[in-house]
């Protein structure tokens, strides 16, 4: 087994109910990151690589928006942005695209698109002081999928003030309800 295939066969996600007569098991690999963002597969391998594995549906669950600024004075004239290649960055029709595109030519697999969002981030500390600025709130996640127009994400709320500290729970429950609304 390679390395690869590894990685796509720890994120299987197997039923353990005994199903009935009418029932199927659905062998299902949730939240796949593709080269799109952080992944290291494109998604034609990715489905490939599932379709080898017995698995039967794939959830993506690539970065939204991977970026990050940070800078100084009331109006942030002097900043630095870092972005890293995301949805956003390929652009999601583009992005749902690939997906369609990947699963007509491998039938076996269904493939839902799907995508990670961090709405929220918020610095402690001054990113330009020497010791660094210290990033808070990054790495708490929603997924979102089963949108019915995904090319929509754009109108989401992807992103907040990180200049005032934490906001607590309000932007995640600002995405749910955007995405409920969807």
């Amino acid at each position: 087994m390679t390395r690869r295939t590894v990685a796509v066969v720890a994120l299987v996600w197997a039923l353990t109910i005994e199903p009935s007569a009418a029932e199927q098991v659905l062998r299902a690999a949730l939240h796949v990151h593709s080269s799109v963002s952080t992944g290291t597969q494109t998604i034609p391998e990715i489905l490939a690589t599932a379709q080898a594995g017995a698995v039967d549906a794939l959830i993506f669950g690539d970065s939204a928006l991977r970026r990050w600024e940070y800078g100084v004075g009331p109006w942030r004239l002097i900043k630095r942005v870092i972005e890293q290649p995301s949805v956003m960055t390929l652009g999601p029709a583009r992005y749902v695209q690939q997906i369609a595109e990947a699963s007509r030519a491998l039938p076996g697999v269904l493939a839902l698109p799907g995508v990670e969002v961090a709405p929220f981030y918020f610095w402690r500390r001054n990113p330009f002081d020497r010791r660094g600025g210290q990033i808070k709130g990054w790495h708490q996640h929603l997924l979102v999928f089963g949108l019915p127009d995904m090319a929509r994400l754009a109108s989401l709320p992807l992103e907040h003030d990180p200049y005032h500290g934490s906001q607590g729970a309000a932007p995640y429950q600002e995405l749910i309800d955007a995405v409920r609304q969807q």
